[in-house]
């Protein structure tokens, strides 16, 4: 059963500071990090008072990937997991994705992915217990976080600079594609140029870089 004091945890507004965004397919979205549910969970649950159980864990499929920037050959991998969590006398169950690009083994590719697929999963079935877990994200108005925060995500500058950088990303896709490039090579070209795990860490500095070679590469071509 769940707690005076557990409860009025889980009622709280989300902190903005605890709000991470990407940016997936043209669209900017908000999110909590994996490690930040769990240690939210240890703090609002305890620790050793929940738990969670991985149902399934299925491998999607593996298809060929080719960086012809680095021109090297690879895999991406993708996996599904569904999640039980139990807590507070109750079960939540949910389904999550994973995938992942590896040059160097398929096997990599596949721990990435599955990791990924599992902490996927665990973050939607903590979602249910509230907006601790991320439920207002889903709102487009999130009501459920907290007002008057001075974290840099809801200061006008900081949105202003997300904005600006959400626009470079999409007309970095668009003038790629215009030069014959396609959206997942543009994205390994920023991440080979830069030595960057994720396409999304890329500065506006680094697109308008990347995007000049791709120019440039497109006029020795011709």
């Amino acid at each position: 059963m769940v707690t005076q004091e557990q409860s009025e945890k889980l009622k709280r507004p989300l902190d903005p500071k605890r709000i991470k965004q990407r940016t997936q397919s043209g669209t900017q979205l908000s999110y909590i990090e994996g490690w930040d549910a769990i240690a939210k969970a240890n703090e609002i649950f305890g620790y050793g008072e929940w738990s969670y159980t991985i149902v399934d864990l299925i491998h999607i499929g593996t298809e060929p990937r080719h960086d012809k920037y680095k021109n090297r050959d690879g895999w991406q991998v993708a996996y599904r997991a569904t999640v039980k969590v139990t807590a507070i006398g109750v079960e939540y169950e949910d389904v999550g994705f994973g995938d992942s690009v590896d040059y160097t083994s398929p096997l990599s590719g596949h721990e990435g992915a599955s990791k990924e697929a599992v902490t996927d999963a665990l973050k939607r079935a903590l979602k249910n217990f509230g907006d601790q877990f991320g439920l207002t994200l889903y709102d487009k108005e999130q009501k459920g976080v907290a007002n008057g925060s001075t974290d840099e995500i809801s200061r006008p500058e900081a949105r202003t600079n997300a904005n600006q950088l959400d626009a470079k990303r999409k007309a970095y896709f668009a003038n790629a594609q215009k030069l014959g490039v396609d959206g997942e090579n543009a994205k390994a070209l920023v991440k080979s140029m830069f030595d960057l795990d994720s396409f999304n860490n890329a500065s506006l500095e680094q697109l308008r870089a990347a995007y000049e070679r791709l120019r440039d590469e497109a006029k020795v071509q011709l």
